[in-house]
């Protein structure tokens, strides 16, 4: 890899020098700059810096040591590791100086505790060491343990704290001219800003860090500036955006060899896939992922897995995404310190996804697992996330008062932090709540704001769940026509946001990952067997969706029918025949979809019934395909607008046509017709 432009200039300052104290320092920064992206080449000039300390003082040999132990342990070399710590307190032992260098040894510690999220610990040791190493003046040192400190409380959610200890690292750095170190400072800084939501000035900084980055060709740093922005852009809603900048991420960690930074650039980009409805792209993202076995690399594993769970939910397979958050929690040891952090996301999404298969007490049980974990946090959107899951638990329940307060408590939160997606959620749910108290005109109003806040901030599912909602709210009210045009752009959103021909795709791509975990001995035959009970289960679902969507038209059509009986009644000139005919048309371009859709999982049902049994009327064939979907007759009868008494008709009469006076179950003859 070509060296940049920064650490070509430092090792022609090493050269040239001929000071054994200045040519070591040198020799620190190069190993920081490689520390960030090739621990082999760090480690080559960790060599030289250990023969130069030789000659040099017993300080000067501790934190060259220290700084092997570091490297040592990025490469996996544990017991290298433990041997420089162990040197070094031999030297503190003998030396003079022995309280500064237990402070070097305690704040190396305190750094390799930080890097393994023992947070307490590290404040804990940092804390003790402080005031010997102002004392003491050691500069360099001090920069370390300031920044560690600003990580520390960051992680704990402290972030005021933080930027106090941060800015004091970046004071030092600065006035020493110390490029990497100044970099990685101003880009916590900037880090500890965007989860405090102040996203322009995430984008001002980074802009500013990227020229100096290119300037001097810091490849690894533009990767992660990238990264941040990708993020920034995510959170905001634009995911466009945010997939081109995760895309310049990824090059730029390519570039670097950064292996962390590749994975994390996929994670993200999956999720930024996800909500743009490019199911199989997002997963594609993650399973290269899952084939990382190192122990080091649990984290990332954890978060491929967690990302592929919720994709399972968006396509509509909660027993799937279940199986897979509890292979993201399978990641996590006890060894693993925070493990909050991990678990509640995934406790969170696992709850949501027992509600959706309505085993409620196991959804409850997660549910008040992540509202403990969070409810004393400074991680303001997971209380937002918890409290809005539990609200969906007491609508279930029909527990609409605690509903209601649990969705004004995450309302007020998410107003107060400015979380827009957390404020969208709200709304539909309050709108959801006043639905199910007949308050129809206040589900209206408060979901005006749903538009107002999307028209910025663009989240389809919201906009798609609002207007199914003023859709149901305008029905009741008896507005027929404003009720179905909401139905409309319910329904384009679906369309636009679930591509039936995705679902299948993205579950082709599973069977890759069954590969993966499990380690089954599958042979092909058995494979193509679960892949297509797995598509003709996903269908399934998407035609008994269609079918509620058809049903819901067909509910307006009748609200219309009753306004056109009603008008002739009072002898009124008739104002409704274009809307009654625009609403007929949609009902039979409804059913073209639906037959579309059942004929590609049940490919020649159609014509084969046709063949068997000629005698069969074109209504009679309608009822024998829903009838194969598994509906019931009042369903039945809400889709092809007749009572469940004609349904019931439909049914002797198919019955005698196909078995004659055999008393044979029609419902499971059809299912098993192929």
């Amino acid at each position: 890899m070509k060296n940049s432009k920064y650490v070509r200039s430092l090792i022609h300052k090493f050269r040239k020098s001929h000071n054994r104290s200045e040519q070591l320092f040198i020799l620190f920064d190069i190993v920081d700059y490689y520390a960030n992206h090739d621990n082999h080449a760090a480690w080559k000039y960790c060599e030289n810096a250990l023969e130069i300390s030789k000659g040099l003082d017993d300080s000067q040999k501790v934190r060259t040591m220290l700084m092997a132990s570091s490297i040592a342990q990025y490469l996996g070399h544990n017991q290298q590791s433990h041997n420089f710590i162990e040197q070094c307190t031999s030297i503190a032992e003998q030396s003079p100086e022995s309280s500064t260098l237990y402070s070097l040894i305690e704040l190396h510690k305190a750094v390799m505790q930080g890097r393994n999220a023992n947070v307490e610990n590290t404040i804990e040791l940092c804390q003790k060491i402080l005031a010997t190493l102002e004392e003491k003046g050691s500069i360099r040192e001090l920069t370390v343990l300031y920044h560690t400190l600003g990580l520390a409380y960051s992680f704990l959610g402290e972030h005021n704290e933080s930027l106090i200890f941060l800015q004091k690292a970046y004071t030092i750095v600065d006035d020493l001219s110390l490029l990497t170190q100044k970099i990685r400072i101003q880009f916590t800084i900037v880090e500890i800003n965007f989860r405090l939501g102040n996203n322009q000035f995430v984008f001002e900084k980074t802009a500013e860090l990227l020229s100096e980055i290119q300037e001097n060709e810091l490849i690894t740093f533009e990767g992660r500036c990238r990264l941040l922005r990708g993020r920034t852009f995510f959170h905001i809603g634009q995911f466009e955006k945010s997939v081109e900048e995760l895309r310049l991420a990824h090059d730029a960690f390519q570039k670097s060899n950064d292996v962390q930074g590749l994975s994390y650039a996929a994670i993200n980009l999956s999720s930024s896939y996800r909500e743009i409805g490019l199911l199989k792209e997002s997963v594609a993202q993650l399973l290269p992922l899952l084939q990382l076995e190192d122990n080091k690399w649990w984290e990332v594993r954890y978060h491929a897995y967690h990302n592929l769970g919720m994709i399972f939910i968006i396509a509509g397979d909660a027993e799937k995404s279940i199986e897979l958050f509890h292979m993201a929690l399978a990641q996590l040891s006890d060894t693993n310190d925070n493990l909050d952090f991990f678990t509640a996301p995934a406790y969170g999404n696992l709850g949501y996804a027992y509600l959706l298969i309505k085993k409620y007490d196991e959804s409850e049980m997660y549910l008040q697992k992540v509202l403990a974990i969070f409810m004393h946090s400074a991680y303001g959107k997971h209380i937002v996330s918890a409290l809005q899951n539990i609200a969906a638990l007491n609508i279930v329940n029909n527990e609409l008062d605690s509903a209601h307060d649990n969705i004004q408590k995450s309302l007020t939160i998410s107003r107060t932090i400015q979380y827009k997606a957390g404020i969208l959620n709200a709304i539909n749910m309050l709108a959801e709540v006043y639905a199910r108290t007949n308050q129809n005109n206040n589900v209206i109003e408060i979901l005006q704001e749903v538009f107002t806040i999307t028209s910025s901030f663009p989240s389809l599912r919201n906009e798609m769940y609002a207007h199914k909602l003023l859709s149901m709210a305008f029905e009741e009210l008896g507005d027929g026509a404003k009720a179905l045009l909401h139905l409309k752009q319910y329904n384009s959103i679906h369309e636009k946001f679930w591509n039936h021909g995705v679902a299948s795709e993205v579950y082709d791509v599973f069977r890759v990952i069954d590969s993966i975990t499990h380690e089954k001995a599958h042979n092909s035959v058995a494979l193509q067997k679960e892949h297509l009970e797995i598509v003709v289960r996903q269908k399934h679902q998407e035609l008994k969706s269609l079918a509620i969507q058809l049903t819901q038209r067909n509910q307006i059509l009748h609200t219309f029918k009753d306004e056109v009986a009603k008008s002739k009644r009072k002898r009124k000139k008739q104002i409704l025949p274009n809307k009654l005919i625009e609403s007929i048309t949609d009902i039979e371009t409804g059913w073209t979809t639906f037959y579309q859709d059942f004929d590609a999982v049940h490919s020649g049902f159609y014509d084969k019934i046709m063949n068997m049994y000629p005698n069969l009327t074109e209504a009679e064939i309608r009822v024998c395909c829903l009838m194969k979907v598994d509906l019931l007759t009042k369903q039945i009868a809400e889709i092809l607008c007749v009572s469940p008494r004609t349904i019931e008709t439909h049914r002797l009469r198919i019955r005698k046509k196909i078995f004659g006076g055999r008393n044979d179950d029609l419902r499971k003859y059809l299912i098993h017709l192929n």
